[in-house]
């Protein structure tokens, strides 16, 4: 009997020490199944942020304190968020929230503490690789650089500077005319001495100016020029000009299209290029500094209009903005965003969002997993991946390479040599030949005349 009765006293002992377990596993649930933290009282301390995102209370009418509300009412009604503005300037966010970990360890104090705002790489969990838990707010495909539009407008390219770019293709079309005006007219003056002329100092200027004529296809009627003033007849040099229309036709395309390359390219290169620039954020140097390598002075700012005005005054010469959809809503609360304009965004995906200072026991650790999800819910911001799409599209180059084009030059120049030389040949061979005609003919003369002097000699 003694047996059964202590066997029963320890069944009923077992089943609760497995009830008290349990409940210290779990953490504990209000009636409506809402999860809370071990203490009522949330702190919220923040860094100045852009105003409509974060403003300078954590009031309602900004976008994250009232995510963070509504998420926080979701897992416990009964708690408390306390926002706490931070206005030191001279420490960044990771010594903040190192100090405030070390004084919860000395007080003793169980309170939720958060800091904000906060920037890691997407896929981790944890902020300044310590193991303060990161809570994430909105997640951006990267930055955004702007600059001042009147500034941009500066950097643009003229047609001048374009075509002083393109010069190598300029150089080429000569060379090109010249070696087909002359190759043309050594294959056509025998037959079209009209057009033609067989001296070459006069056909090779003929021969130039013809196949400048045939590759611009125009003319000009104060000089009585038109397309077609000169027309080849031969077989061989009719074969020429349809290969040079053809061939023409491409070169000047592609000379149209290197000037507009050279205008776009260069002004997407001075816009983009931040090597020595001044870089203005707002409390996030700290991120960006370690995981942009832009080349700028990256310079921190406590305040948006402060930032935006450093701008505008040109103390700075980009701002960064975290996310490009960040300037949609900026542009609706902040008139002056008109007089900027974005130029270039910079592919580094992260979140923002905030670190939790407190250790992660049982309570606060759900309470934090379901804060998380519930912060998905009121998120309004819609996903802008989309804006990283074929941005390397912006770097754009000439279209050939000046190497390949000087090439082509180099061989037309030579080309031009040897034909030079051989009109210049067939030049002298005709003054030759024509002075031989004239001694000919002048010994003829003498032979005719021979005897009427010597009749002349004997009288």
């Amino acid at each position: 009997m003694a047996v059964s009765k202590t066997i029963s006293l320890l069944a009923v002992l077992t089943v609760l020490l497995k009830n008290v377990h349990g409940a210290s596993l779990c953490p504990a649930k209000q009636q409506d199944g809402s999860v809370c933290p071990r203490s009522k009282r949330i702190k919220i301390h923040f860094k100045p942020y852009y105003e409509i995102f974060f403003d300078k209370t954590g009031s309602m009418d900004s976008l994250y304190p009232s995510i963070l509300r509504n998420a926080t009412a979701l897992c416990c009604n009964t708690s408390i968020l306390d926002f706490i503005p931070v206005n030191s300037s001279h420490k960044d966010i990771e010594e903040l929230i190192q100090d405030e970990s070390c004084a919860k360890v000395e007080r003793n104090d169980s309170s939720l503490s958060f800091f904000f705002p906060v920037f890691v790489k997407s896929g981790k969990k944890v902020a300044f690789d310590e193991e303060f838990q990161f809570l994430q707010l909105v997640k951006s495909p990267g930055p955004v650089i702007m600059m001042l539009t009147s500034e941009k407008q500066k950097m643009k390219v003229t047609a001048s500077v374009a075509v002083r770019e393109s010069w190598p293709l300029f150089v080429l079309i000569l060379c090109l005319s010249a070696t087909v005006g002359l190759l043309g007219w050594l294959l056509d003056h025998s037959s079209n001495p009209s057009q033609f002329s067989s001296w070459f100092y006069k056909g090779a200027w003929e021969g130039f100016w013809w196949a400048m004529v045939t590759i611009t296809t125009v003319g000009d009627p104060r000089f009585k020029v038109q397309y077609g003033d000169k027309v080849p007849v031969a077989f061989f040099s009719r074969v020429l000009t349809i290969l040079w229309l053809f061939c023409g036709a491409i070169i000047l395309s592609l000379f149209t299209a290197n000037v507009t390359s050279v205008l776009t390219s260069n002004q997407m290169d001075n816009t983009k290029n931040l090597i020595g620039t001044r870089i203005a954020v707002l409390n996030s140097k700290h991120y960006f500094e370690s995981n942009l390598n832009i080349g700028g002075t990256i310079e921190e700012f406590n305040s948006q209009n402060e930032m935006f005005a450093r701008l505008q005054d040109l103390s700075v010469d980009r701002v960064l903005i975290p996310n490009y959809f960040d300037i949609v809503r900026l542009e609706e609360s902040m008139p002056a965003m008109k007089f900027f304009s974005v130029v270039d965004v910079i592919h580094e995906p992260f979140r923002t969002g905030l670190a939790l200072v407190n250790k992660q026991s049982t309570e606060n650790k759900a309470f934090v997993s379901c804060l998380q999800k519930k912060v998905k819910l009121f998120h309004t911001v819609p996903s802008k991946d989309a804006i990283t799409n074929n941005q390397d599209s912006l770097h754009r180059t000439s279209m050939l390479f000046e190497h390949d084009i000087l090439l082509i030059i180099y061989y037309n120049l030579l080309a031009i040599a040897v034909i030079a030389g051989i009109g210049v040949v067939l030049d002298l061979f005709r003054c030759f030949r024509a002075g031989k005609k004239r001694l000919d003919s002048n010994d003829r003369e003498e032979t005719e005349l021979s005897p009427f002097d010597e009749r002349e000699a004997d009288v």
